[in-house]
């Protein structure tokens, strides 16, 4: 029985590790509108498995919504305004050390990207 108890107080210990580590500035090189790349600063907040915080890029930031961490994985929406209409934009994202793995949706469009975050000193 007390061999259980410790793989699973070892189990949750890591999970709640592994969703803290994704706390911080990451930086990226993104897709641009124009087909180009641009500098992206992603500043995540960590709070149980809520995933908060902001997305910086061309002098606009964006609020994380709909944000959440499961161990290794990573999930949130950003809206950006283009014009007259708003582009939502879904970003899923896999951590392994100082960088994640992004997947971005842009939902209206069925389009798709992908893309490394690296953790800002």
């Amino acid at each position: 029985m007390l061999v259980k108890l410790a793989v699973l107080t070892l189990a949750v210990f890591a999970t709640e590790m592994a969703s803290d580590s994704v706390a911080g500035k990451w930086i990226a090189q993104t897709p641009a509108r124009e087909g180009g790349m641009t500098e992206t600063e992603f500043l995540f907040k960590v709070r149980e498995n809520q995933l908060t915080g902001t997305v910086t890029s061309a002098g606009t930031t964006w609020e994380i919504q709909e944000g959440s961490t499961d161990g290794a994985q990573l999930e949130f929406l950003i809206v950006v305004r283009m014009g007259p209409r708003e582009v939502r934009m879904r970003h899923t994202g896999v951590l392994d050390g100082n960088r994640i793995k992004f997947k971005r949706v842009l939902e209206d469009f069925a389009r798709t990207f992908e893309f490394e975050a690296h953790r800002k000193d």
